[in-house]
């Protein structure tokens, strides 16, 4: 009886703390790991491949293959239920470790190269005759670099991505460089990586003495007098990053820049989301204006109001922006309905409209349980950017530092910067 009380009590458990999805019409198989994909220069990228099963056996039929490329190591744990919910939903799942990352062969560099690597992982994932030869990509963040990068070289198999937070418009513009000044967080992304991924002793215990916040104190880094000299691939990289300190070449070469490349991209529906407090905001922008005006497939903008990565959060630091700021399901059911429509061509219900952007505002300004201030906030819906009936409001600045709507006088000295 007691153990029987036991498992009825795990079973209750389990389905509360379980989130509920959809019934998933498949059980799921990992049917291989660290497949070796061969890339144009023979270097061999690490890919894990998930497949839809029924009662432990595999299904004959040919599915949609969706992929996620990364340079964070391809088992983890999010990324790996993701697959595996994709996969119960009738779904091939290639997960691959970026080249030079993990279980991947070759020397890593910092976005340069993931378009060819994107365009021979797509059509080399073609060929699997458990797929339908369709593939589609998803990915946060630097798995939305490579979903853009991929993209900009039309692989003919690519039919679709959502690229979340990332898709860098210019890489001098934001998040590589700001505007021309380096963005110190690449220096702080190249040290936590290195220290993720080394298996070297000695690159643990020198990266564990040496702060990556000293180091920030002492700039610019020298060549071969610095922590990422243990990698001369990171340290190549990283100085390339802080010594182009102008447009040039370097920055328009279409891994790092897709204001110059918007004409060479395929011509496949895209979903492009962000952030009002995500680095990545204004580019998303940019993004959608420039390629809605080119490509005849859908393409839709999503702005929320979310610091980097935070699409299932309801909140921005201290701000509350109420629940229906959060997509709950943002890692499962809502890519599943994009995926399903763009891959199976299921029409559940209308397409969404072109633009939905969440407004802040109209909260009371109460402290929530969590100590944050109720700002409150809705979306709102339209067929462009900026949304129909948006009313522009210049500001200016003032000598004595506010802005305001008011033009100041004509007789007052600038201030220059």
């Amino acid at each position: 009886g007691g153990s029987m009380f036991k498992y009825l009590s795990t079973l209750l458990l389990l389905a509360f703390a379980a989130p509920i999805f959809a019934q998933a019409p498949y059980d799921v198989v990992q049917v291989e790991s660290n497949l070796m994909v061969p890339m144009r220069d023979g270097i061999r990228i690490a890919t894990d491949i998930f497949r839809p099963a029924k009662n432990g056996e595999l299904v004959a039929e040919k599915f949609p293959i969706v992929l996620q490329r990364t340079p964070y190591n391809k088992t983890g744990t999010r990324l790996v239920e993701s697959a595996r919910f994709f996969a119960s939903h009738g779904y091939v799942v290639a997960l691959q470790d970026h080249r030079g990352r993990f279980a991947s062969e070759g020397v890593f560099t910092k976005y340069i190269g993931e378009g060819k690597d994107g365009y021979d992982a797509i059509e080399y994932l073609a060929t699997l005759p458990y797929g339908d030869s369709q593939i589609g990509m998803w990915g946060t963040s630097y798995g939305a670099h490579s979903q853009a990068n991929a993209a900009k070289l039309k692989p003919p198999h690519l039919r679709t991505i959502v690229l979340n937070m990332g898709g860098m418009s210019n890489g001098w513009d934001h998040k590589v460089r700001n505007h021309g000044a380096f963005e110190n967080q690449q220096l702080t992304w190249a040290f936590r990586q290195l220290g993720a991924e080394s298996t070297d002793p000695a690159v643990h215990e020198m990266l564990s003495t040496d702060s990556i916040n000293n180091w920030l104190t002492v700039m610019p880094l020298r060549k071969g007098l610095n922590p990422l000299s243990i990698a001369p691939n990171f340290e190549d990289y990283i100085l390339k990053m802080m010594t182009h300190s102008d447009y040039d070449d370097y920055w328009k070469h279409p891994d790092l820049n897709w204001v110059e490349h918007y004409d060479e991209t395929a011509d496949i529906p895209m979903q492009l989301l962000s952030g009002w407090y995500d680095s990545y905001g204004g580019g998303t922008i940019h993004n959608y204006l420039e390629l809605s005006q080119r490509l005849d497939s859908p393409v839709q903008l999503v702005m929320g109001p979310w610091t980097h990565s935070g699409n299932t959060r309801s909140y921005a630091g201290n701000v509350e922006f109420g629940p229906a700021a959060a997509i709950d399901d943002f890692h499962h059911e809502y890519h599943l309905r994009w995926f399903d429509r763009h891959l199976k061509g299921k029409e559940d219900g209308p397409a969404n409209a072109n633009v939905r952007a969440f407004v802040m505002g109209t909260g009371d300004g109460h402290k929530d349980q969590n100590g944050r201030l109720y700002h409150g906030g809705y979306w709102k819906e339209g067929a462009d950017w900026p949304l129909p009936n948006t009313a522009m409001t210049p500001y200016y600045f003032h000598a004595d530092g506010t802005l305001s709507t008011l033009r100041p006088a004509n007789d007052v000295a600038p201030t220059t910067y």
